[in-house]
């Protein structure tokens, strides 16, 4: 394999990329040898084991360079290959590798014995007769979907792992137009399949840290050309105007490529890092006036997505061994690590290192503060727990456990310590150090303990798989099971009712008191090894050895998932006031997460697509309908108020009435639906033949307007009272509007057009140039322009006589939103390429691009002060945005305040890097 840094035209790759790479049970050999002549006739290069192994190469190597090799995977399925250990070791190393698949059928399979992956894809089913050549067709079609991206993921994968398996020499990697078209190829990753694999990100990633170093080298020979020329005045005016060019050039170039390099660290979950990069490309911006307004989106559009998702804050760094336990001093300045280098350290919460206390002999295991916040209490592999002064001075040295202590906790009045050790024990002290009780019956190492807020009792993890309760008296309570394996941690909630445990099956389970069982958070792929309450309660930390950390709510719903630990995290404690968490690691670092954005608030909770979003009059409330079957309400600082809905079906939209008071849904059975507030049903409205896409109140609250899958729009008094049907669509009718004086109404369809209508049903207008389904139709504040967004990527502006005033472009993908903020000053709109786009409808210009979501945005919504802009998404989130901030000044001012503690204290920031922000 070569070595040179094209990508698109070496001579000996085009001999290893493939178009197919066949996996099949070999009772369906002789339908595969069909199929795989069929393809070769069609200039298909198939890679088949019956003809590609060499004799003698290892049969395990051999399949997996035919993978990698491959474009596009294809797995036919039968009773047989999907029982097969051999086909599903195949499967299951492409989708490690994230290769395009194709599912083909020839002999009929039960669903459910299908690998979960290849279920949820479209299988292309092969018959004889005509309908072969038809499945031949609509697999060839496959095969050319996005071809170009996929070569470029087969080429990019290859190249990787020639560079991985070379030892990470950077003489394989990519450079100059190279990089830069790659990089461009990874930017297209949100709305594409294949995904790009970790390797592959790396990959770039490594490249661009090269290649940024040596465009540096260049810009500063440049530059040091013009400075000498200008002085020694032995060049013309024209030689000066082209140096300079070519040092603008330089600066774009590097201002693109910092920002291509910030996207491929974020989608690698290295936002902190991405930041870090995307400031600097910003912080250039500001100066190089003369870049191109395209170059000047897309860094502002990758700022506003790292300051934004941002939650790390800082990364303490020090130890020189694994960093094993973290601690919060309850005011919380002060930050202590236990580290397996023997040592605690003591660092302000800005990141600055006050002191190291050593005195242990081996490693330290946990750390804790006293509630107070003037003492610590260590535990240590030398069998010893200290106990210090919050300045760092040695009180005293408890001795008693017969193997190495692993945590120490102190009572909530800080007149207890009990400390957990490989003895089997958990030892309570008074803190002035004598031993009170010894509590046994743990049957291996007591890994940690927790006290109840109310001080009577306590509890305790083991790896003998339990967690026990126990008096304070040293009497047992109860013995809970329910884990495989070791039990790495344990603790109380705020109030006492609830405790959470962690273990080694990679799961937290949350129990009552009494030791029921109430709920089994999954979500980590490794053991977990310990978990927290919020000082609130209302939410749960975990840390595992997956290197993330999960926020959970305490039903279980998935929150986020922390990134940026490269080692495996062992410890979290959260600030007193909530407002950070601490996470230690085996990557020697403690890190401080921020726990809210000031740009960005995420309502997590549905379980599946969420199909709208809509605001109350006030602004106050949220309303959001997803195809999990719900409407949720949500507080606007993303607080759940209530859940509630039918069970019947998709809620596909649902928007309140214009005094507040109700809520309209329009649901998958057929109906529209009215709500109180309180999630009881008032009236359910029939009469629609299909499912209902889109609702609308008129804004005197007198009407409601209905559009369906079955081609019409329907009028109803606000009490239920049907009054007219519009007829006039052909096929399915996606949105529905009233205009501002709710005298018209605007319709949306999959015939490509809008139409607009009186109330009696008379069409008014029907707006025709979109090329394909028109998804979304709505007027602005003012009555006199109607956008809407298409299929074709586009959103077309209107006067409502049907003159078209401007197309905007823009987005990639289908557009399926678009909303006029209140003043009409601004249109957002939002589709499948996952991206929100904000533009001046007066001119037609973009202002933004706001990255957030990872799927499909569905539906948005300007509050009524303008404030903040709320989308819904497929990835089964509500993003608010506080969208005015982003622009290129006040995003360098974010950044640089979340910033602000790393670049003054970390050690190992740069000296450049240390000036970004002054």
């Amino acid at each position: 394999m070569t070595t040179s840094s094209s990508l698109a035209s070496d001579p000996d790759q085009a001999k290893t990329k493939l178009d197919v790479f066949v996996s099949y049970s070999r009772k369906d050999k002789e339908f595969v040898w069909n199929l795989c002549e069929a393809l070769k006739q069609h200039n298909r290069r198939v890679w088949v084991d019956w003809e590609d192994i060499p004799p003698g190469a290892d049969w395990r190597e051999s399949i997996g360079s035919g993978i990698i090799a491959a474009d596009t995977c294809l797995f036919v399925l039968s009773p047989d290959s999907v029982v097969s250990k051999e086909c599903l070791a195949e499967l299951e190393y492409a989708i490690q590798h994230n290769k395009r698949l194709i599912p083909v059928v020839y002999r009929d399979v039960n669903d459910s014995t299908v690998h979960p992956v290849l279920a949820a894809l479209n299988w292309v089913v092969f018959r004889d007769g005509n309908d072969w050549q038809l499945a031949l067709q609509t697999l060839l079609n496959g095969l050319d979907t996005d071809l170009a991206y996929v070569h470029t993921h087969t080429r990019l994968l290859l190249r990787a792992q020639e560079w991985d398996q070379k030892a990470r020499n950077d003489c394989f990697l990519l450079r100059g137009h190279d990089l830069e078209q790659v990089e461009r190829w990874l930017a297209q990753e949100t709305a594409k399949n294949p995904k790009p694999t970790p390797l592959q990100r790396e990959y770039v990633i490594a490249g661009r840290l090269i290649e940024t170093k040596r465009q540096k080298l260049m810009l500063g020979s440049v530059t040091a050309a013009l400075i000498l020329s200008t002085a020694l005045g032995l060049v013309a005016f024209r030689q000066y105007q082209i140096a300079e060019a070519h040092r603008q050039e330089a600066v774009v170039r590097e201002i693109e490529a910092l920002g291509f390099s910030s996207e491929a660290l974020f989608a690698s979950g290295r936002k902190f890092q991405a930041l870090i990069q995307v400031l600097r490309a910003g912080r250039q911006l500001q100066r190089a006036t003369w870049a191109k307004a395209e170059t000047r989106d897309s860094v502002v559009a990758t700022l506003g997505q790292a300051v934004s998702q941002i939650q790390e804050a800082n990364s303490l760094v020090g130890a020189d061994d694994w960093v094993s336990g973290v601690s919060v001093s309850p005011d919380g300045q002060l930050v202590a690590a236990a580290s397996f280098d023997k040592t605690v350290r003591l660092w302000q919460q800005n990141g600055q290192l006050l002191q190291t206390l050593r005195g242990h002999t081996d490693h330290v295991n946990g750390v804790s503060f006293s509630p107070d916040g003037q003492m610590l209490a260590s535990a240590s592999r030398d069998k010893t727990v200290k106990l210090w002064q919050r300045d760092g001075k040695l009180i005293n040295t408890l001795r008693g456990h017969g193997a190495e202590v692993w945590a120490t906790a102190f009572s909530p009045d800080g007149q207890m310590l009990a400390s957990t050790s490989a003895d089997g024990t958990v030892k309570l002290w008074q803190k002035d150090g004598k031993l009170i009780n010894t509590l046994r019956g743990h049957q291996g190492i007591v890994y940690a303990v927790s006290f109840s807020p109310d001080r009577q009792t306590l509890t305790s993890a083991s790896a003998d798989s339990t967690v026990k309760l126990w008096q304070k008296n040293g009497r047992l309570i109860n013995t809970l099971r329910g884990h495989q394996g070791i039990v790495h941690a344990v603790s109380f909630s705020p109030d006492g009712q609830t405790l959470a445990s962690a273990g080694q099956d990679g799961t937290v389970k949350l129990w009552q008191r009494d030791g029921k069982l109430r709920a089994s958070l999954s979500g980590h792929t490794d053991r977990v090894y310990d978990m927290r309450f919020s000082p609130d309660g209302q939410t749960l930390a975990s840390a595992a050895a997956d290197k993330t950390i999960r926020l959970w709510k305490l039903d279980g719903t998935p929150i986020t998932i922390l990134r940026g630990h490269d080692g495996e995290v062992q410890s979290l404690n959260f600030s007193a006031d909530g407002q950070f968490l601490a996470s230690s690691s085996r990557d020697s670092t403690v890190k401080l997460w921020k726990l809210d954005n000031p740009l960005l608030t995420v309502l997590a909770g549905h379980g599946d697509d969420i199909n709208s979003v809509s605001f109350s009059p006030d602004g106050q409330t949220l309303v959001s309908a997803s195809t999990d079957q719900t409407i949720r309400l949500w507080q606007r600082n993303g607080k759940l108020i209530r859940s509630f809905g039918s069970g019947h079906g998709w809620v596909i939209s649902a928007g309140f009435s214009p005094d507040g008071r109700r809520i309209a849904s329009g649901d998958e059975d057929n109906t529209v639906k009215l709500w109180n507030l309180d999630g009881t049903l008032s009236r359910s409205l029939g009469g629609h033949q299909s499912w209902i896409n889109s609702i609308a109140f008129s804004r005197d609250g007198q009407r409601l307007a209905s559009a369906s899958e079955d081609g019409t729009v329907r009028l109803w008094r606000s009490d239920g009272t049907p009054l007219t049907v519009l007829r006039g669509h052909q096929g399915d009718v996606f949105d529905v509007n009233f205009s501002p004086d709710g005298q018209t109404l605007a319709s949306a369809g999959l015939d490509s057009t809008v139409k607009l209508w009186r109330l009696d049903g008379t069409v008014l207008a029907s707006l025709k140039g979109h090329e394909g389904i028109v998804y979304r139709a709505s007027f602005s504040p003012d009555g006199k322009t109607v956008a809407s967004a298409g299929a074709d990527h586009t959103v077309k502006l209107w006067q409502p006589d049907g003159t078209l005033v401007n197309t905007l472009k823009g987005h990639s993908a289908e557009v399926y939103s678009a909303r006029f903020s209140l003043d009409g000053k601004t249109l957002a709109s939002a589709g499948q390429d996952n991206l929100i786009k904000l533009w001046r409808p007066a001119d037609g210009s973009l202002v933004a691009t706001l990255k957030g979501h990872s799927a499909n945005v569905a539906s948005l919504s300007f509050s009524p002060d303008g404030a903040i802009l709320a989308s819904a998404s497929s990835d089964d989130r509500v993003l608010l945005w506080h969208w005015q901030e982003f622009e290129l000044e006040k995003l360098l001012e974010h950044s640089c305040a979340w910033l602000h503690d790393y670049l003054q204290t970390n050690p190992n920031v740069s000296a450049s890097d240390r000036q970004l922000c002054q």
